[in-house]
């Protein structure tokens, strides 16, 4: 089994974020944000055995991951099922369960022991 970490980021349009920062400083820090974040992620898999690669994208997200997982040849995609009701159904997972791919996406909870509480 090998497992493909992705951090993907929805591209930066919004004209108070683009009127203080360059699109190079912007993709600078989401992909340094995306390193500390993947290898902290990573990490217990590898401990594990588990054979993992980190991939960062900037795409807008539903697209960007199953595309990315097509490209890749992924069997499945598995998302953090959201730790809250989501009353309006517009949690990621859910809107990458409807977009009615190839790949089944499943939602994943942690152990009771490792869930946050608030």
């Amino acid at each position: 089994m090998a497992v493909c970490l992705l951090y993907i980021v929805a591209p930066v349009h919004h004209w108070t974020v683009r009127r203080f920062r360059t699109e190079p400083e912007i993709h600078r820090h989401f992909e340094t944000r995306s390193r500390v974040f993947l290898e902290e992620a990573a990490q217990p898999l590898r401990d594990a055995g588990i054979v993992c690669r980190s991939l960062f994208r900037e795409a807008p997200p539903v697209p960007g991951i199953l595309d990315l997982a097509e490209q890749l040849g992924c069997t499945a995609i598995v998302m953090p099922e959201p730790g809250w009701p989501d009353m309006l159904d517009r949690s990621l997972a859910r809107r990458l369960q409807r977009a009615r791919r190839d790949i089944p996406v499943t939602l994943a909870r942690p152990p009771a022991a490792q869930e946050r509480t608030t």
